[in-house]
C-alpha cells in the first residue's frame, strides 16, 4: 500500500507539472497576443491622434479665417460676397469645371466679377488644353496689407490677394499682370511636387499657354482697365524668357518651363496628365491634395512616349 501510494503521488505530481506547464504556456502565447494586440492598437491611437490634431488644427484655422471676416464685416471693412461659377450644375451630372468663390471688400465688386470670369475661363480652358481639373477655387481679396502680394494655398483650394488699395488694381505697366496672376495660381493644384522650383515653371508654362486661350475668348476687357494681357503675359513672353540664356539657367523657373514646352511641342500638352494618372501621390492636408515625386512624373513621361530623350532634358536643364 505504502509502495502504491508512493507511485500515486509521483504519477500526481507528475500530471500536476505537464498541467503547470501546458497552462503556462497557453497563458504565455495569450499574454503575446495581447500585447500585440495592445502595441497595435496603440499604434492605431498614436495615427488618430495625430489626425485629430491635424484635423483640429485646420478647423481652428477656419475659426480663425471666420472671425476675421465677421469682425470685418461688423465694422465695415468688407463685405463677404461669394459668386459661383456661371456653368449649370444638373443634379448627378456634377461639372467637369469646378466653381470660383469670391470674397471681396466693399467697393471691389467690378474687380471681383472680373477675377471670377477670369478664374472661371481658365479653368474651363485646362480642361480643353491639359485635360486637367481641381476642387473648387475661393479667392480671397484683402485690403488690411502692408502691401501687395498674391498666393496660393495649394493644399485647401485658396487664392490669396492682399492689397493697399484700387490703385493696386491697375494694369501693366504700373501694376502687376493681373490676369496670368490668377491663372498661375491656379495651375498650382493641378499638379503639385516635391520640388518648389519645378512647380513654379509648371504654374508659368500652363498660365502663359492658358492666358491665349482666355484672351481668345474674353479679350481685351476682361479686365476693368482694358489691356492686351495675351501680349504681354501669354507664351510671347514665355518664349522670349525661355530662350534667353540670361534667365534659362539650370534648375530655375525657366528651365523646368522650358522641359515642359519641349515635350509639349513633341508630344502634346494631354501628356502629362496622362503621366500624372500613371503616378502614386502621397495624400496631404484635410482636402488629401495629391502631392508627386518629380522623378516619378520624368519617367512616366519617358515611358508613355518612348522617349529616352526626357530623361536627358530633365537632367540638363537641371532638373
Amino acid at each position: 500500500m505504502r509502495k502504491i501510494s508512493y507511485t500515486m503521488l509521483i504519477l500526481i505530481l507528475a500530471a500536476s507539472s505537464l498541467t503547470f506547464g501546458v497552462t503556462t504556456a497557453y497563458l504565455y502565447n495569450v499574454q503575446a497576443r495581447l500585447s500585440g494586440d495592445y502595441e497595435l492598437l496603440r499604434q492605431n491611437y498614436a495615427s488618430l491622434q495625430a489626425k485629430y490634431e491635424q484635423i483640429d488644427q485646420t478647423y481652428h484655422n477656419l475659426t480663425w479665417q471666420y472671425e476675421y471676416l465677421r469682425w470685418q464685416y461688423e465694422h465695415n471693412r468688407t463685405k463677404l460676397c461669394l459668386f459661383d461659377s456661371s456653368r449649370s450644375i444638373l443634379p448627378g451630372h456634377p461639372s467637369e469645371v469646378p466653381n470660383v468663390l469670391i470674397t471681396y471688400p466693399d467697393g471691389f465688386q467690378d474687380y471681383a466679377v472680373a477675377i471670377l470670369k477670369i478664374c472661371d475661363t481658365a479653368l474651363s480652358k485646362y480642361v480643353e488644353v491639359f485635360g486637367m481639373s481641381t476642387s473648387d477655387i475661393h479667392v480671397l481679396i484683402n485690403t488690411s496689407s502692408s502691401g501687395l502680394s498674391l498666393g496660393c494655398s495649394t493644399g485647401d483650394y485658396r487664392i490669396f490677394l492682399y492689397l493697399l488699395g484700387e490703385r493696386d488694381f491697375r494694369p501693366p505697366p504700373y501694376g502687376p499682370s493681373h490676369v496670368y496672376g490668377y491663372i498661375h495660381e491656379i495651375g498650382h493644384p493641378m499638379f503639385l511636387t516635391y520640388n518648389e522650383g519645378f512647380n513654379e515653371g509648371w504654374s508659368h508654362y500652363t498660365a502663359s499657354k492658358i492666358v491665349d486661350q482666355v484672351y481668345h475668348e474674353l479679350g481685351d476687357d476682361a479686365w476693368p482697365q482694358p489691356y492686351n494681357y495675351s501680349r504681354t503675359e501669354g507664351m510671347e513672353r514665355f518664349l522670349r524668357d525661355i530662350n534667353d540664356p540670361s534667365k534659362c539657367q539650370p534648375n530655375t523657373v525657366y528651365a523646368a518651363g522650358k522641359i515642359l514646352y519641349t515635350i509639349e511641342q513633341r508630344h502634346g500638352p494631354a501628356i502629362f496628365k496622362s503621366a500624372i494618372d500613371k503616378m502614386q501621390p502621397t495624400y496631404i492636408g484635410m482636402y488629401r491634395h495629391p502631392l508627386h515625386r518629380l522623378e516619378e512624373f520624368r519617367n512616366a513621361l519617358a515611358e508613355l512616349t518612348n522617349d529616352t530623350g526626357i530623361i536627358d532634358l530633365f537632367s540638363e536643364n537641371g532638373f
